[in-house]
């Protein structure tokens, strides 16, 4: 009552800091520093609630060797730093955390302001993507149709209408989703490695082997072969991403076109998941060169990035945006400097959890800059 909550949001946010001060000793001296925000130094120690108090401590010092490198990160980065700590600590766990989740989906709407509400689904992470990118390339037909409505006003508009059926609904449509699993835990779920989803990020691998092991094992049950009637519509498209043997990353073979050539604009979609932006966690709406292509920047994996409409348009907001490092040792890293001195990094996401370590620390003006453990996707 003295902090004038409900007993349920104060016994959980009571019980996440008990954990944050009895079982994370890193975290908290990371926020004593100003290293991290209360916000992440909260969800952390939340995330953390599955695992033994043993776990968490390992969960917390892997997570404490990655912190110089989330320096500038988003809140989905942040997430998927946490999720590959938990993975790591407690690999056997994966699957029983998931089906535990997975009990407590649901739907919510809570009120909004003027007349509003925000409806809100709990669902499984690879529904959630293919519904996000539905609703998407509805929005992008429309407005290409002549629809003036916003981007993000279409969305609204065809998930209501197509969930109570008014109006013109969207039609049943096959989608491409692109799901990115190491060789690792094909052949040994227990390595710790995650799965990523295109356009959300990482989630456990069992959560992708059981979104399509039912659908294929109902397929397979039917009187019409193997694929069943709709056999030829039902396809997966099974594409072998190779790793630099250092910096986990595909060197691609260079492009003299302005835009980015539709399979290597896929490709740093994959790589890259969110916009590259300093703690920026927006959606990848454009494809964006590095180095300007006005200024003599190449159309290459290497001088290419995914950002969201707002952060394409570092010219005009920054002092700069370069690549640095050497490439072959430190991997993908773009340093942004803002008018005033103040430089971020960021990286592109690694895919697995297994690697050897790296001996030289990448250049940065920042003290005690470490280079990380192998410990998968940040």
């Amino acid at each position: 009552m003295l902090t004038r909550r409900s007993p349920a949001s104060a016994s959980h946010s009571l019980a996440a800091r008990r954990r944050l001060v009895a079982d994370m000793p890193v975290m908290l001296s990371a926020l004593a520093d100003s290293q991290v925000t209360t916000e992440d130094a909260y969800r952390t120690a939340r995330s953390f609630a599955p695992l033994t108090p043993a776990q968490r401590r390992e969960a917390d010092r892997l997570l404490g060797e990655r912190l110089p490198y989330l320096d500038g990160a988003g809140s989905e980065e942040w997430s998927d730093a946490r999720a590959a700590a938990i993975s790591l600590a407690d690999p056997d766990g994966e699957a029983r955390r998931h089906q535990h989740a997975k009990r407590e989906r649901h739907v919510t709407v809570r009120r909004g302001e003027h007349g509003m509400a925000t409806v809100t689904a709990h669902v499984t992470a690879l529904d959630a993507a293919l519904i996000r990118k539905r609703l998407s390339l509805e929005a992008e037909r429309l407005r290409a149709a002549g629809d003036r409505r916003g981007h993000q006003a279409i969305q609204a508009d065809t998930f209501v209408d197509t969930l109570i059926g008014r109006g013109e609904s969207m039609e049943p449509v096959t989608l491409d989703i692109g799901v990115i699993i190491t060789d690792h835990v094909l052949l040994d779920p227990g390595t710790g490695d995650l799965a990523q989803i295109e356009g959300y990020g990482t989630v456990p691998a069992e959560a992708v082997r059981e979104s399509l092991r039912d659908p294929l094992d109902a397929i397979a049950g039917t009187d019409e072969g193997p694929l069943g009637p709709d056999g030829p519509a039902l396809r997966a498209v099974l594409r072998k991403l190779y790793e630099h043997p250092r910096t986990e990353e595909l060197v691609a073979v260079e492009s003299r076109a302005r835009a980015f050539p539709p399979a290597l604009a896929r490709f740093i979609r994959l790589r890259d998941r969110t916009c590259r932006g300093p703690h920026c966690s927006a959606p990848i709406r454009h494809i964006d060169h590095i180095r300007p292509h006005g200024a003599g920047g190449p159309t290459c994996l290497d001088n290419g990035q995914g950002a969201c409409a707002f952060c394409n348009d570092k010219e005009q907001q920054l002092a700069s945006v370069e690549r640095v490092g050497d490439p072959a040792v430190d991997g993908h890293v773009v340093e942004w400097t803002t008018r005033l001195g103040t430089t971020r990094r960021t990286r592109s996401t690694r895919l697995s959890a297994a690697g050897d370590e790296r001996q030289d620390p990448p250049a940065s003006s920042e003290p005690d800059y470490v280079d990380p453990p192998p410990h998968g996707p940040r």
